[in-house]
């Protein structure tokens, strides 16, 4: 075999025996045809001619066969292989940048600093999408250090997080900045040129925005948007603000006034590759702009009565190896701290023991109305788009939908209150080992009934904890003996917390975004972590509506993991299910076995 590169084509000569190589490389086959007579074959334009060849004009396909190309070939696939090697490197880069006395950088933090510089040069912006815990804020202000000519920056960050970046910043910045934190509606002082700026303040609708106002109005030499998954929806106001929109013109955002722009995320796609669009069409427009395309190559798109719809799965090793190749740095904790323990995930089976009425309830409401869900869907299917009957079946099934989320959702808490004393006795087992314990939970009568009974060795954070409160309950978990237990929401404590003190992780409730078990696991399974192993455990219901949905949780991690880890994701420490129970509980964990449901019908 021998790959050259004609004008934009990389062209295969081969064997016939080859043939399945090219072909799982994604080459196509030019054996003329329509396509070639009427002019539309790209290889034609491309001035290649002759038949029975294989060819490609994307760079990824040709790179797969690196080993194939001639001289011309790899020298035209250098600058992608280098790129695609930096993006999982943990020290490909020489370098050392500037760091205040005292600190360093681990050598994939330098390699993150310098891919995201790289990409400073080609006008790109940089997704810094390292695993939860490796350091994505450090490598973002190493930026700012090694940039010399950068003046001014803005952060964008979730509300819980602004009083971490702000020490944070303080600690790692080589330069004098004048920090302004965000916390009232009004403009920002133009003498601040290190602003720290919460997602809820940059809402740009209809009413004035002096905030948001006073950002737009000036230019920044970098922009940090932490948390970037919070942004996967292009039609909220919020996205619209921060990365701009296109409506017949484009309409720019606040990424489009600064000169450096870094995202940051540990879980880029929460559930699905569209998740993802949005903020990489924004860091790379040419590529990933265009959602319709992305949506139709990466998220098996398909259309019906009521429009496109794009949550599948498709081509995940093209997007990856697209994302590498252009915005992306993604580093696995396994590869580039090896240090830290490994993650030991359990599924614990808990005995209904008198909570039965309450689980069979919930099934029951759930299977009766699934079938009722699923006759009204028909309803609007069978009837002619446009039409009265048509509008009315739609306004029945949407009703019909509020009347499910309301019910179930208020079974599910039932259910959720008769574990709690079983996730109790739990947790007491697992502290009379010794060690702390990090506890999440859903529902703030649940949380409160943990609260009670661990009293002053707990610690509690959820939605309603005012922010420096917040900042104090994680400094007393982390240092003060008697702290045993840190009792959290899993929406309001997922993202920024460091909870190293513990090596124990417990799921009262699920949720129904791996991503964010995955964000409240990685509290505990992060620098600084240095015990043996890290245990996550998951309690359900033998039989419940949680059982079922640990399965599908399990899948959709694994849909997502095929985006953005490919081969590492086959060898992630697997689920375990049926762990030995600890030396006092009663419960004997079993295999959970759950059957197929429709995850659309439970709401959560």
């Amino acid at each position: 075999m021998r790959i050259h590169k004609v004008d934009s084509v990389f062209v295969a000569e081969a064997d016939f025996e080859e043939r399945t190589a090219l072909k799982e490389a994604g080459f196509w086959w030019h054996g003329g045809g329509q396509w070639c007579e009427n002019g539309k074959c790209k290889a034609c334009q491309a001035g290649l001619s002759g038949e029975k060849l294989w060819w490609t004009f994307k760079k990824e396909v040709a790179l797969r066969l690196f080993d194939y190309c001639d001289d011309d070939a790899r020298d035209a696939l250098q600058n992608l292989a280098v790129k695609l090697d930096a993006s999982r490197s943990s020290a490909l880069y020489d370098a050392e940048f500037p760091v205040p006395k005292g600190l360093s950088y681990y050598p994939f933090q330098n390699a993150g600093i310098a891919y995201a510089l790289a990409n400073r040069e080609e006008g790109l912006g940089t997704l810094i999408a390292d695993e939860p815990g490796v350091g994505k804020t450090i490598q973002a202000l190493g930026v700012v250090n090694a940039a010399t000519d950068v003046k001014s920056v803005l952060c964008i960050v979730p509300a819980h997080l602004r009083l971490n970046w702000l020490k944070e910043a303080q600690k790692w910045l080589t330069r004098k900045f004048k920090f302004h934190v965000v916390e009232k509606t009004e403009a920002v002082p133009k003498t601040a040129n290190f602003v720290i700026v919460n997602y809820d303040r940059l809402r740009n609708g209809k009413r004035a925005n002096p905030v948001y106002d006073s950002l737009v109005s000036r230019a920044w030499d970098v922009c940090i948007i932490d948390e970037c998954h919070r942004l996967k929806n292009p039609k909220s106001l919020q996205t619209k603000s921060i990365l701009g929109y296109w409506d017949k013109q484009n309409y720019d955002g606040l990424i489009h006034r600064a000169n450096i722009v870094l995202a940051l995320t540990g879980t880029p796609s929460p559930s699905r590759p569209i998740d993802i669009q949005a903020i990489a069409g924004a860091l790379d427009p040419k590529l990933f702009g265009n959602r319709f395309y992305f949506g139709k190559r990466y998220c098996n798109a398909w259309r019906d009565r009521f429009g496109w719809h794009m949550d599948g799965c498709s081509n995940s090793e093209e997007l990856q190896d697209r994302l590498r190749g252009s915005i992306m740095i993604r580093r696995l904790k396994r590869d580039v701290l090896k240090e830290l323990p490994a993650k030991i995930r359990q599924i614990i089976p808990l005995p209904l023991n008198g909570s039965s009425t309450a689980v069979k309830s919930e099934l029951k409401a759930y299977e009766a109305h699934k079938a009722e869900l699923v006759r009204l869907r028909k309803t609007v299917f069978g009837e002619k788009e446009g039409t009265e009957a048509a509008k009315e079946a739609a306004r029945a099934l949407q009703s019909y939908q509020r009347t499910v989320f309301t019910e179930i959702a208020a079974k599910r808490k039932k259910v959720a209150l008769a574990k709690a004393p079983k996730v109790i006795e739990h947790v007491d087992d697992l502290l009379d080992d010794g060690g702390k314990v990090v506890l999440f939970a859903h529902h703030k009568d649940v949380i409160a009934k943990f609260s009670a009974h661990y009293g002053d060795s707990a610690v509690v954070v959820t939605g309603d904890t005012p922010l420096k409160s917040r900042d104090a309950a994680v400094t007393r978990f982390q240092t003060d003996d008697s702290c045993k237990v840190f009792i959290g929401s899993l929406r309001a404590c997922g993202e920024g917390f460091t909870l190293t003190a513990a090596s124990r992780v417990v799921f009262a409730e699920l949720d129904w975004t791996p991503a964010a078990m995955r964000q409240g696991e990685d509290r505990v399974h992060r620098i600084g972590q240095d015990a043996d192993s890290v245990s996550i455990q998951v309690l359900v219901f033998d039989g419940s509506l949680d059982a079922q949905m640990a399965k599908t949780l399990v899948e959709k991690q694994e849909q997502a993991d095929a985006i953005l880890d490919n081969e590492q994701a086959r060898i992630e420490v697997p689920l375990i299910v049926g762990a030995p129970p600890t030396k006092k509980s009663s419960t004997s964990p079993a295999v959970v076995v759950v059957d197929e449901f429709d995850a659309q019908v439970i709401p959560f």
